[in-house]
């Protein structure tokens, strides 16, 4: 879907060249309203933002994204922290991103959000849900994050949580819903008021677990 490329765009660091496209990017956005579950209306706030002075544009960026770890972008950071998973993560990932012909520039980290939504944008709209799914409760997380530091990009990852499937088919593996918020009662946060990170080991066990069978080609986007 557009949706995903759009989402991708809005989460980088605003440059003129793309802001430049801002109301092409909102008319994506409409034209894909059903499917994507009216993003504009969520993503609107953010669009506004971004039509003002670069200058504050690019300074709330930094401020929200580079100097706030707890609202970083990349998703195995929140998942896996710094362990040797997050780096067996991201060599999977990358290979999922060169089978679909998506090669990364040296600077970037296959775990970026603005990144996997672009191979995203690449996939059919189901199979691109199903990628959606293991990150769910990171977008989640970011979402609630943003909304309570009050940042207009909250409204991004607000649309994007509601492309992530919350309940998996009899026949997949199921996350709990809002697992840092149990988090949080078992451990508490630290003297600090940060919360304990969110790893595969935090969250409560699945009872059992069932794969899918491999997508079939030609499924419609």
């Amino acid at each position: 879907m557009k949706t995903y490329k759009v989402a991708a765009l809005l989460l980088r660091y605003p440059e003129p060249d793309w802001l430049a496209e801002l109301p092409q990017l909102e008319c994506a956005l409409e034209e894909e309203r059903r499917a994507n579950h009216h993003a504009a209306q969520a993503m609107a706030p953010l669009l506004r933002f971004l039509a003002g002075p670069l200058l504050a544009s690019q300074e709330h960026y930094v401020d929200t994204f580079d100097r706030q770890p707890r609202h970083g972008l990349y998703l195995y950071e929140h998942l896996h922290g710094e362990s040797r998973g997050r780096g067996t993560a991201m060599v999977e990932l990358l290979e999922r991103y060169r089978r679909h012909g998506l090669e990364l520039d040296g600077d970037e980290l296959p775990d970026h959000l603005p990144v996997f939504l672009e191979f995203l944008s690449l996939l059919p709209r189901r199979q691109a849900r199903r990628e959606l799914r293991p990150v769910g409760e990171v977008l989640r997380l970011l979402a609630r994050r943003l909304g309570e530091a009050k940042s207009p990009y909250a409204g991004v990852l607000e649309a994007l949580t509601r492309l992530a499937p919350r309940r998996a088919s009899a026949d997949e593996a199921v996350q709990p819903s809002r697992p840092m918020e149990q988090l949080l009662e078992r451990e508490g946060r630290s003297p600090q008021g940060e919360e304990p990170l969110l790893t595969p080991e935090t969250l409560v066990p699945v009872a059992s677990i069932r794969r899918r069978p491999p997508s079939r080609t030609g499924e419609p986007t």
